[in-house]
């Protein structure tokens, strides 16, 4: 299956979390020009209305129905050592040529999913931009000082696992200063400007969680 080049943006994986009911997420899922499933997040996203461009995973939570239904849209994995997400964001990676790539679907009905599809992202490096979106707000995965669009009051947090990693901030009310930090050192944070700054000092991945506004519902 050759999609090189083919979509560079608006590309969504959909993982098999707790289906969105957020407006964000599900008005961005409604628009996505190319959806990818993890397996059996292709069911949720046939009750929605919406067909999966690819269905990626070993397969062991998709209905049979629904495998049959896209039966050409399916790539099997069965690599155990790897998840479901693991699989199709290597997939991805490999495969196509895209900008930046949003996930839905990566948090909720069991917490310890939560935690590792979202602690993944801090020990690994793609050529694409990540943005992870839930029903309370999103994550960005950066590996290089970035600009953000914010909102006076707008609760930020940011998470590393690398004490190597200084971090610059500007626009926040509890401000970094080549600093390093951790899982909950850096939490909790608000925005004082419409735009604030991270700056890295080194390539290692940062995650930055920002929540909607309330208007967002």
């Amino acid at each position: 299956m050759n999609l090189q080049n083919k979509y560079n943006d608006n590309v969504t994986l959909l993982l098999n979390g707790s289906f969105p009911i957020h407006n964000s997420p599900l008005r961005h899922l409604e628009n996505s020009d190319f959806i990818i499933c993890c397996d059996g997040a292709a069911n949720e996203l046939d009750n929605f209305g919406k067909k999966p461009d690819l269905i990626i995973g070993d397969l062991d939570s998709l209905n049979n129905d629904i495998k049959s239904k896209h039966h050409d849209r399916v790539i099997q994995i069965e690599d155990q050592k790897t998840n479901d997400l693991q699989k199709a964001l290597f997939w991805i990676n490999d495969n196509l040529n895209i900008q930046k790539l949003f996930i839905i679907g990566s948090t909720g009905l069991r917490e310890d999913h939560s935690i590792g599809n979202i602690s993944f992202f801090l020990y690994n490096t793609y050529r694409f931009d990540i943005q992870i979106l839930t029903d309370y707000g999103y994550f960005h995965v950066i590996n290089k000082s970035s600009i953000f669009d914010t909102f006076k009051g707008q609760c930020i947090s940011l998470f590393c696992i690398d004490d190597n990693q200084k971090i610059t901030t500007t626009g926040l009310k509890y401000k970094l200063n080549n600093q390093s930090v951790n899982l909950y050192s850096a939490t909790l944070n608000v925005a004082e400007e419409k735009e604030i700054t991270i700056n890295l000092k080194l390539n290692i991945p940062v995650l930055i969680y920002l929540n909607y506004k309330n208007e967002e519902n």
